[in-house]
């Protein structure tokens, strides 16, 4: 069933990219309005499973995994995410805007609390730094992909010399 529930995602998120570079290579404006909505959707839709951290044990260790890893906290305002959205945090912080979620010490010690009053928290939130994350592996791949087409184009052009050449 999960493997179904994967390959249906990668599908769509296939077609939906396929579609936003379809819609810019032929300067199509409904198209790139249809590709970018559905990806403004998908980020809405994720973004409102923000409220069931406690609830939903897969998103709960996937949020404290982004903000130990980008040493961040909330998603915009930082810890105040979590105060303002959250009634039920009010003053507390998830353990993973102070703690490393992996250390087992750290995590079951009940006696060490996570709060707005600790200058231990993360201050910013993870919208920026995963911006940043993202910008960083957007400029790996094109940079990989300029040096795979460079390649291709030093063989095209070796390959045209040899055509003339034998001719």
């Amino acid at each position: 069933m999960f493997s179904v529930m994967v390959i249906a995602s990668g599908s769509l998120t296939f077609l939906i990219s396929w579609l936003g570079c379809w819609a810019a290579n032929r300067e199509n404006q409904f198209l790139l309005y249809t590709s970018s909505g559905a990806v403004r959707e998908e980020v809405i839709k994720s973004m409102k499973k923000y409220p069931y951290y406690q609830d939903d044990e897969p998103l709960k260790i996937a949020i404290d995994k982004m903000q130990w890893h980008f040493a961040c906290c909330g998603w915009e305002k930082g810890a105040e995410d979590w105060k303002e959205n959250f009634r039920k945090y009010k003053n507390e912080l998830p353990r993973s805007c102070c703690f490393d979620p992996e250390d087992e010490n750290e995590m079951r010690n009940e006696d060490k609390l996570c709060t707005m009053k600790n200058e231990e928290h993360f201050k910013k939130g993870c919208a920026i730094e995963f911006e940043k994350q993202f910008l960083i592996i957007i400029l790996i791949i094109f940079g990989c992909l300029t040096a795979v087409a460079l390649i291709q184009f030093t063989a095209a052009c070796f390959a045209w010399m040899l055509g003339s050449a034998i001719a």
